[in-house]
């Protein structure tokens, strides 16, 4: 660690260093014994139907062409029940109630957890055996609990069987960056217009791309709260003048003044695995071409899982065809999702998925089939919507405006409205 002034660092940038070099010398040890990328892997365990290898099958071609005496292949898998499926440098492995995710890129990062029979995690005893068998063939070490993972920090709480994810450093980081102390208490005031300032203003020369995108990565990990807000100022990135740099620089300051917060998720909610979706849209809020904004918010165990703000690429022509391809959306990413739960819990079932729609008008053009002079134009796409509502894999439900939490991805809100949704989209409570 020579040239690092450890009195200068926090107890959480010293942890957080620590486990860089540790990752560092991980990665060191194993680019020597670098997976094959083009070997293929494994997928589903024996319980899910499909027949395991032999023990003494034969190794895949890729693997016998590697001619690499400690290498990583599919027949040192075998005996861990694990079957191959093709992959294409990330791979997924389930196997004995246990799943692994593998990049083969330089180095291999295993994230393991074992499931009891309701899907809850016991203990890793079986998994520590798992990692010590495979050190074997691949050298392996254990870095213990996730603490950092992509520029994000994980913070467990077993006892009350909390987990929260937050950015608290890297906003820091990027406040003091840009000078930015304080802030106010909504990352955009609802009578902001960034339309109104002149066209005869010269362009800034502030750094209003990069400020924009770290915001942008901001928003897309762990803060759903400042989504709205800096796709807003984003659309002026071609040609940034001062008063987009200026809701830029308040969107700073309310992260920084609110940079500990993070998206949580709490074990034995109501909800406990299931998904519920949330969809809304500002219609013809877009001054320049008319067109909407979608908001759309996935949740499961207490916390948003998926969100978005975007405009519309399409004109819509009412509020209700508006809400209706927010609505479409929303179910798009949910089947995805429920794609992609139901390959790693297979075990647990993924019943009829609530979606959460104010707008009486697309909620009966979900559930109705009857088309007429103010529905006709609704393009065939969405009405996959339809579909799925019909086949009882989504139910369209009403809620009330206060209590539709997609709201604050489409509009700029009163501070206590903003809250609320911030609380609930967070699960700051």
């Amino acid at each position: 660690m020579e040239g690092i002034d450890l009195s200068a660092l926090s107890e959480q940038e010293l942890q957080q260093k620590v486990e860089e070099i540790v990752q560092q010398r991980v990665q060191a040890e194993l680019e020597a014994n670098r997976i094959n990328e083009g070997e293929v892997t494994y997928a589903q365990p024996p319980s899910a139907g499909n027949p395991v290898p032999p023990t003494g099958s034969q190794p895949s071609p890729s693997s016998q062409d590697s001619g690499a005496s400690n290498s990583f292949t599919n027949s040192d898998l075998h005996m861990y029940d694990l079957q191959e499926i093709p992959s294409n440098r990330q791979y997924v492995i389930v196997g004995d109630g246990r799943l692994l995710k593998v990049k083969a890129i330089g180095s291999i990062n295993l994230s393991v957890f074992q499931e009891g029979d309701n899907g809850v995690p016991t203990t890793m005893e079986r998994c520590d055996k798992f990692g010590a068998d495979l050190d074997k063939s691949v050298p392996v070490k254990n870095l213990g609990e996730l603490r950092w993972y992509s520029g994000c920090f994980y913070e467990r709480n077993k006892e009350t069987g909390r987990l929260t994810i937050s950015q608290q450093t890297f906003t820091d980081e990027l406040a003091a960056d840009y000078g930015v102390v304080g802030g106010k208490s909504v990352p955009m005031s609802s009578g902001v217009k960034l339309s109104d300032f002149d066209a005869d203003e010269v362009t800034t020369d502030f750094p209003f791309h990069e400020l924009v995108g770290s915001l942008m990565w901001l928003a897309t990990q762990t803060r759903p709260d400042i989504a709205n807000a800096v796709r807003t100022v984003a659309r002026y990135c071609a040609s940034p003048k001062l008063v987009p740099w200026n809701a830029a620089m308040d969107i700073l300051g309310y992260a920084r003044r609110t940079s500990q917060f993070g998206i949580s998720f709490q074990r034995g909610t109501v909800e406990g695995l299931s998904l519920q979706g949330y969809a809304d849209a500002d219609f013809a809020t877009k001054a320049a071409d008319r067109r909407s904004v979608s908001g759309g918010i996935v949740t499961c165990g207490g916390g948003a899982v998926s969100w978005f703000s975007r405009t519309q690429k399409c004109v819509t022509l009412s509020t209700t065809e508006a809400e209706y391809v927010a609505l479409g959306d929303v179910v798009k990413e949910i089947l995805f999702l429920r794609q992609f739960w139901r390959f790693m819990l297979p075990q647990v079932g993924m019943p009829c998925i609530p979606i959460f729609e104010d707008n009486q008008g697309a909620i009966q053009l979900a559930q109705n089939p009857i088309s007429n002079s103010n529905s006709k134009h609704v393009d065939v796409r969405h009405h996959l919507v339809r579909e799925l509502v019909e086949r009882k894999e989504i139910s369209v439900i009403h809620v009330p405006r206060r209590y539709q939490r997609a709201d604050f991805l489409t509009k700029s809100l009163p501070k206590d409205a903003f809250e609320s949704h911030r609380e609930f989209v967070m699960n700051l409570a």
